[in-house]
């Protein structure tokens, strides 16, 4: 018994003053302390694991990110070669249609020497019996299905006995029309020009 009474006694020095009520308040604090411990312990597990499940979640959106990227890349891949095959086709169509025109463009008494392109720009060099023969000839070339813009660059006369009976050789830049733009050709097919 006098090992109960000394722990007794070492409880009242504990205690202090307070008597029981101290000692409860003590214990209910340090119940307190370890349910907010465990309570902290719980909210942390809690916290990893959203963390964890959102990670989940970005990782599958990262992927969805990247499927609509490489979709985006192929369909800008397959609008480009849609272009360049709409592209080619109208070059295809340009050439025939050129020329075709060109033996149309020419006015009775023009004839031209020399056809030459860079790129859009095409040179028309000739001879014509009259300077009024240019002129019908830059009318044509106006209204023209395949060429438009035409600047007179060079007008020369020469000597009719030298020229062969033309004695106006001239020089005549244009533009092509239709060059390599989609659909333009197709549009004016139909053109009365």
């Amino acid at each position: 018994m006098g090992f109960f009474r000394a722990s007794w006694n070492g409880v009242r020095w504990l205690v202090g003053g307070a008597g029981w009520w101290g000692l409860a308040c003590a214990l209910a604090g340090a119940l307190a302390g370890g349910a907010l411990v465990f309570d902290a312990a719980r909210s942390a597990d809690r916290v990893n694991a959203r963390n964890d499940r959102l990670r989940g979640e970005i990782a599958q959106l990262d992927k969805q990110v990247a499927e609509i990227k490489a979709m985006r890349d192929r369909i800008d891949g397959l609008q480009a070669r849609r272009v360049l095959a709409e592209k080619l086709g109208a070059d295809r169509q340009w050439g025939p249609r050129f020329f075709t025109e060109l033996s149309a463009l020419a006015a009775e008494g023009a004839v031209l020497t020399a056809v030459s392109q860079n790129g859009a720009r095409v040179q028309l060099d000739g001879r014509a019996a009259r300077h009024e023969d240019v002129s019908e000839l830059l009318k044509r070339v106006s209204a023209s299905t395949v060429l438009q813009d035409p600047r007179l660059l060079e007008v020369r006369t020469e000597p009719a006995r030298l020229a062969g009976g033309y004695p106006v050789s001239f020089s005549l830049l244009a533009t092509a029309r239709g060059r390599g733009e989609p659909g333009t050709l197709a549009a004016r097919a139909g053109d009365p020009r």
